[in-house]
């Protein structure tokens, strides 16, 4: 059974080409890019860790995809759990052991969406200083 990841893309105003997002529907940037395609500036609703709601940071961290495997993973250590509950602390043990090793290779896409985080920030407070017209705060796609 494969896997099913949902991606999410942006499209160039311009000329149409298509970029995809890995698995967050949040991107985190100034808001405007540059086509590599065509060179032209385009708006692609990016915002900046600080411009987030309590939510959007939420959705950063565990979009459709990560949020379902959690919740897998949660409900698989349950009921690992309930299946041993004469033997309280095998369970637990047990239970945790599933949570963990179905967790673990989410470690690496936690560690990079984090690695983010300080980028945008320091983007966020040079924008506040010296306004946000400026050329620097163009991203590439």
């Amino acid at each position: 059974m494969p896997l099913v990841y949902r991606y999410y893309r942006f499209r160039c105003s311009a000329c149409g080409h298509r970029y995809t997002n890995r698995l967050s529907p949040i991107l985190l940037g100034t808001g405007r890019r540059r086509c590599r395609t065509c060179g032209v500036v385009f708006h692609d609703g990016c915002k900046e860790w600080p411009e987030l709601s309590a939510f959007q940071k939420f959705e950063y961290f565990f979009p459709t995809t990560v949020l379902g495997f959690s919740a897998a993973a949660i409900l698989i250590a349950v009921v690992a759990i309930f299946i041993f509950r004469d033997e309280t602390k095998v369970g637990l043990a047990f239970g945790s052991i599933v949570f963990l090793v179905s967790m673990l290779p989410w470690v690496p896409y936690f560690l990079l969406q984090w690695r983010h985080i300080p980028k945008s920030m320091a983007r966020f407070a040079r924008r506040s200083v010296l306004g946000g017209d400026s050329d620097e705060f163009i991203l590439l796609t």
